[in-house]
């Protein structure tokens, strides 16, 4: 979507006339600038409200507030889907009330939130060894 505004601009930048000494934009080139613009605002918020949601969400889960914290961790996972610390924090937060409550699917999903927070940042020995944590409370569980 992008690169059609780009060549929609350099369509609208072409200028038939000769070129005058300095460059004035036409108005659709404004027009075509200011919508670029505006396009990018969510690409460059939504990793910000990700990370204000995740630091709310490490909060509640210290608290005790396991539900809010998954319900936080899941909206930064959503705002930002390149984010490992929501899909960790998404991971924990499910341990945590598998731990609470012995939901067998709180623990598989876990594990796949854990693994997608490991293919995101490749170079963490933590996510690793909370994964190791994860596996083998899932094989004591039977699963």
């Amino acid at each position: 979507n992008l690169s059609a505004f780009w060549l929609f601009l350099g369509i609208a930048a072409a200028s038939q006339a000769p070129a005058p000494a300095y460059w004035k934009p036409r108005k659709m080139v404004v027009i075509i600038l200011i919508a670029l613009g505006f396009s990018a605002v969510p690409y460059l918020l939504s990793p910000l409200l990700a990370s204000r949601l995740c630091v709310a969400a490490e909060r509640q889960l210290r608290l005790g507030q396991v539900d809010d914290a998954l319900t936080s961790f899941s909206s930064a996972a959503a705002l930002d889907s390149l984010s490992f610390e929501a899909h960790r924090g998404w991971a924990r937060s499910l341990y945590t009330r598998f731990l609470s409550k012995r939901d067998p699917r709180d623990l598989e999903q876990a594990v796949l939130h854990q693994k997608r927070a490991l293919e995101l940042n490749k170079l963490s020995g933590l996510l690793r060894w909370e994964l190791g944590k994860y596996l083998q409370a899932q094989a004591a569980a039977g699963g």
